[in-house]
């Protein structure tokens, strides 16, 4: 009886899903340049392969590289990305690292100004980071 028991509760749960199902748009793009957040919820069926991720990577650097080959500096000074933007984590594709090379992009005077920009972050872990990164692609353009 017991295993009778389990064998249709086992079947009942394997039967449900446990993923609620996503709104009509889970997807938020929150920055011109940053990925695309939503829910994976829509992925439940179709599994990711390498392929699909090489597509993501390729269409984002080639938006980025359109953005970086325009003629002029953009006409407006760079927004610092909010809280709710950076996962915290380090990611390769971190919004602070954008926002950093969106500000060498804006500011071409070899980082004076874009030092000022980055001294304006207020949570020093954020900002010891953005200043490393910073240097680095200084150093690098030269």
């Amino acid at each position: 009886m017991l295993k009778l028991a389990t064998g249709a509760l086992l079947e009942t749960v394997a039967n449900s899903s446990h993923r609620a199902t996503p709104p009509a748009s889970s997807a938020v793009l929150l920055r011109p340049h940053s990925r695309q957040l939503g829910s994976d919820s829509s992925n439940i069926d179709r599994p990711t392969t390498a392929n699909d991720e090489g597509a993501t990577s390729r269409s984002s650097e080639s938006s980025r590289e359109g953005c970086k080959s325009a003629d002029s500096a953009p006409k407006e000074p760079p927004v610092p990305p909010g809280e709710e933007e950076c996962c915290g984590t380090g990611c390769s594709n971190c919004v602070w690292l954008l926002y950093a090379e969106e500000l060498v992009d804006y500011y071409r005077d070899n980082g004076a100004r874009a030092a000022q920009e980055v001294a304006k972050i207020p949570d020093p872990n954020v900002r010891q980071f953005v200043k490393t990164e910073l240097d680095h692609m200084l150093k690098s353009e030269k």
